[in-house]
């Protein structure tokens, strides 16, 4: 017989993410985070990043940990954020290491409650 889980609603995922997204844009709009321009911090990083944490919460943690993974890799340059080579040479198989452990960890989580 088939696992239905029925608390995963993806519309419910949606809407958190859109009241969010609404919330941060009024924020954006009357500069309440005192940021400055929108274009300085308004990018495909940073929406890479904002749906990584969404993911985060929606229970997608492998997902949102490859996003946010990537989307701060290419915003650290942006942000004049000096990367020492050290951080440079290991970020990425760090990243695929941590992606891992999320895999694993996931899948213990996911098999101790079903028991």
């Amino acid at each position: 017989m088939r696992n239905i889980n029925r608390d995963h609603n993806p519309a419910k995922a949606i809407g958190v993410f859109l009241i969010v997204f609404g919330l941060f844009m009024m924020a954006i709009l009357f500069d309440v985070l005192n940021f400055g321009h929108p274009r300085a911090y308004i990018n495909w990083q940073m929406l890479l990043i904002f749906i990584g944490l969404i993911s985060l919460f929606s229970k997608n943690a492998v997902g949102g940990v490859i996003m946010i993974a990537i989307g701060s890799y290419f915003l650290l340059p942006k942000l004049h954020f000096c990367i020492p080579e050290l951080m440079e040479k290991v970020y990425w198989p760090a990243a695929i290491v941590l992606i891992g452990l999320v895999f694993i960890i996931s899948g213990v989580i996911r098999r101790s409650r079903k028991y």
